[in-house]
């Protein structure tokens, strides 16, 4: 399996590293191959001690979605299909200016 880490030099030398997937993984160390090789090391640890990330949907149990109320507020607004227009005109406008860099 693969993990995401996230490796920075400390100021006052050494690394520190951060499983993503797991934010309270924090490995500190003097070197870089040291952080990673410690890191590593406590990757297997927590799985050989049975953890395990999954995913899991949670669907609201009471009332509507919070957003659901601003659902068709802007129906029956004249302006709103000029600021969409607006939005897209400057969306590629930055695209422009992007792709010239």
């Amino acid at each position: 399996m693969v993990y995401n880490v996230l490796l920075t030099r400390n100021p006052d030398n050494g690394y520190t590293a951060r499983v993503l997937a797991w934010p309270e993984m924090v490995v500190t160390g003097d070197t870089r191959e040291e952080v990673l090789v410690r890191t590593r090391t406590q990757i297997l640890q927590q799985l050989a001690g049975g953890a395990e990330i999954v995913q899991i949907e949670v669907e609201p149990t009471e009332g509507e979605h919070p957003w659901m109320r601003y659902a068709g507020m802007w129906e029956d607004d004249s302006t709103f299909n000029d600021f969409q227009a607006r939005i897209e005109a400057y969306r590629y406008e930055i695209d422009a200016e992007a792709s010239q860099e």
